[in-house]
C-alpha cells in the first residue's frame, strides 16, 4: 500500500515537505489511480502522480525539475509527470483477462 516511507524513498527531494501535505497529496492520487486496472504498479502510479502534483504546487516549486510539454504527453511538464505518463501507457494497453 502506497504510503510516505514508500514515497520518500522513491523521491527523496520531497522528505522536507511536511508529512501532513504528503499524506494529502497521497490520498488525492489514491482516488484517480485505481488497482483494478493499475495492478502491480498501483502503488508506482501514486508515488509518481503524487511527486507530480506537490513539484506542481507552490510549496514544490524548488523541486519541479521542469522539463519541455508537448501533446504527447499531458503531465510532462515535470520528470514526475513524464514517468507516470509512462506507467498511464503500460497499464492500460493490451489485453486483459480477468
Amino acid at each position: 500500500m502506497a504510503n510516505r516511507a514508500g514515497f520518500i524513498l522513491r523521491c527523496p527531494e520531497f522528505a522536507r515537505t511536511g508529512e501532513a501535505q504528503v499524506e494529502a497529496f497521497l490520498a488525492d492520487a489514491a482516488l484517480e489511480v485505481d488497482a483494478d486496472v493499475w495492478g502491480e504498479k498501483t502503488d508506482l502510479g501514486i508515488y509518481y502522480l503524487t511527486a507530480h502534483n506537490l513539484a506542481l504546487s507552490p510549496y514544490g516549486n524548488a523541486a519541479q525539475m521542469v522539463i519541455d510539454n508537448d501533446e504527447n504527453t499531458p503531465h510532462g511538464n515535470t520528470v514526475y509527470g513524464v514517468k507516470y505518463d509512462t506507467l498511464v501507457m503500460q497499464v492500460s494497453s493490451g489485453y486483459r483477462v480477468a
